[in-house]
């Protein structure tokens, strides 16, 4: 997840007034990964890892803090110790501006799979103006420029407040764009690149601001997708860490504030009135998260251990889709039973099974190879418990 904090130092009467919002929004939300923007120097990321997380359990550890002497905005990680290793914290030079931010490189180990993956922690410079979209360019294209001397087949997201009105912005564009080079290129996981500012169409995805106004303050209400969670290639196609479909979620937002409008205002659909009070007061920005999957790279079928346990049976729709080579099929079992999946032509035969098996209850992800069949639709089915429920998939070669 990535929440940025609204310069919380931990010291001031205002930062320990929100605390409990905080706490809320971090309780409901209950993320395993927590990278940060706007905390307050080092006094404002321990404070928020004693005072905050560690309230009242001692479960989360935060990766070497990075100072950033020319801002008192920085950027920070925080992790579930029972989960992950931090394997190193670095700084990525993007910016020599006074006030802006360098991107800050966590490197870290999933402790179950023993997948490693970094996170690129951003918070590219504010502002409408000429000047501040010229800045935001300068940062990205210093960024990119790093994240193409990575290996084709590294792991990697970068998350934060990028403060982009448009996708069409360059800044935006010089990290999602196909280049030359493209070891470093960008996908948003939700595939929702557009004018996002004002902009109805996109209301369900802003995460700025949570205010209308505030303290006498102007803050503008839902009306922008400041927010985003970006990932490499190598998690977007199927592998050892992915990204569970439809789990890319703007928390709190019902999708109908747009635009100028509180998240507080009315009632939310999406959370309670006091967790939606939490937000206003905790940030004028929404957190952003996602869940994933790791697993040993070999690993045919692959359980999300980091989710909570469904109470459905469910089988998704394989991405990507149509397909060349190999397709992801995510599925849910909510008992302890016999599963299989089955892959049948237009013709009703069964040509391939998947999985054949006993499964606990948990999310999945299964990897099917097209390589040695003909480009046709075909059918997947998925049985378990009794139940059974069949889907299409497209094999475009």
């Amino acid at each position: 997840m990535t929440y940025n904090l609204w310069n919380y130092g931990g010291e001031s009467d205002i930062d320990n007034d929100r605390e409990d919002d905080l706490r809320l929004v971090i309780g409901e939300t209950d993320p395993d990964l927590l990278v940060v923007q706007e905390v307050d120097n080092e006094k404002g990321y321990t404070r928020f890892l004693e005072d905050v997380l560690n309230h009242t359990e001692e479960n989360w550890e935060g990766a070497s803090f990075k100072d950033q002497p020319d801002t008192d905005y920085d950027i920070a990680l925080f992790f579930k110790s029972e989960d992950f290793d931090m394997i190193s914290t670095d700084t990525v030079d993007i910016t020599s501006n006074w006030g802006h931010r360098d991107a800050v490189e966590f490197m870290i180990k999933h402790s179950e799979s023993n997948q490693e993956v970094m996170l690129y922690g951003v918070h590219f410079k504010a502002g409408s103006g000429e000047d501040d979209a010229a800045d935001r360019e300068s940062e990205a294209t210093k960024l990119r420029k790093h994240l193409d001397d990575l290996d084709s087949t590294s792991h990697f997201f970068v998350l934060g407040d990028f403060n982009v009105y448009d996708g069409e912005e360059e800044g935006f564009q010089k990290l999602v764009e196909s280049l030359e080079d493209n070891d470093g290129r960008l996908f948003d996981p939700i595939d929702a690149i557009a004018p996002w500012h004002n902009n109805m169409d996109y209301a369900k995805i802003h995460t700025q601001a949570t205010r209308a106004s505030y303290n006498g303050w102007n803050y503008g209400g839902m009306d922008d997708r400041f927010d985003f969670i970006l990932a490499s290639k190598a998690i977007m196609d199927p592998s050892s860490v992915n990204i569970v479909a439809d789990s890319y979620t703007a928390f709190g937002n019902d999708g109908t504030r747009c635009c100028n409008e509180a998240i507080n205002t009315g009632d939310n659909s999406e959370v309670s009135s006091d967790v939606a009070d939490a937000l206003y007061f905790a940030s004028d920005h929404l957190p952003v998260y996602i869940d994933l999957t790791f697993n040993h790279p070999d690993a045919a079928v692959r359980k999300n251990n980091l989710a909570p346990l469904p109470a459905t049976f469910e089988l998704g729709q394989n991405f990507p889709n149509p397909f060349n080579a190999t397709t992801t099929i995510p599925f849910t079992i909510y008992q302890e039973s016999h599963t299989s999946l089955k892959i049948v032509n237009l013709s009703s035969q069964v040509v391939e099974t998947v999985l054949d098996g006993k499964l606990a209850p948990g999310r999945y992800t299964v990897n099917w190879s097209g390589e040695n069949f003909v480009s046709n639709l075909y059918f997947y089915t998925l049985e378990s418990g009794g139940r059974s429920v069949t889907k299409k998939l497209i094999l475009l070669k």
